[in-house]
């Protein structure tokens, strides 16, 4: 319960809820775009000698970033305005 932690209207009241929600969105998000990407990427860069690492870091992430972060950040503009409103609202 919020009350009983001190966070009803404070600022890690707000906090919290948001990195939990985002979070749990970004890792939606960006399970199904990894999904859609073609293993042959992947293969072709392992016959080029990068390791599992590398490939996550450098050819996976930078193709996913774009579409991850535009979602969320269109997603959470639209409930900003109404979560923080109902977060701190509460008594």
């Amino acid at each position: 319960e919020q009350s009983a932690l001190g966070l009803i209207n404070t600022l890690p009241g707000l906090i919290l809820p948001y990195i939990t929600l985002n979070l749990a969105l970004s890792t939606l998000i960006m399970r199904g775009i990894f999904e859609g990407i073609s293993p042959e990427i992947a293969e072709s860069a392992k016959i080029d000698g990068a390791g599992p690492v590398r490939i996550l870091v450098q050819i996976m992430l930078p193709l996913i970033a774009i579409v991850c972060i535009g979602a969320v950040r269109s997603i959470g503009q639209t409930t900003n305005g109404k979560f923080a409103a109902a977060v701190t609202a509460m008594q």
